[in-house]
C-alpha cells in the first residue's frame, strides 16, 4: 500500500491563479503586456504542461 503525499497549495490564502487573458483584463490592457512581464521575470506564474 503506498501513501500519497498531502497535496499543498503553493498560494498564499485568497491567492488565485490568472491566465494571460484574466490578467490583461484586470489590468485593462492587451494580452502582450502581461506575457512581457511574465518574460521579464517582473511577476511569477506557473507554466502549464
Amino acid at each position: 500500500m503506498t501513501s500519497n503525499p498531502p497535496k499543498t497549495n503553493p498560494l498564499p490564502p485568497g491567492d488565485r491563479l490568472l491566465t494571460v487573458a484574466e490578467a490583461a483584463e484586470l489590468l485593462n490592457t492587451s494580452e502582450r503586456f502581461p506575457r512581457r512581464l511574465i518574460a521579464e521575470r517582473r511577476i511569477r506564474f506557473v507554466s502549464a504542461r
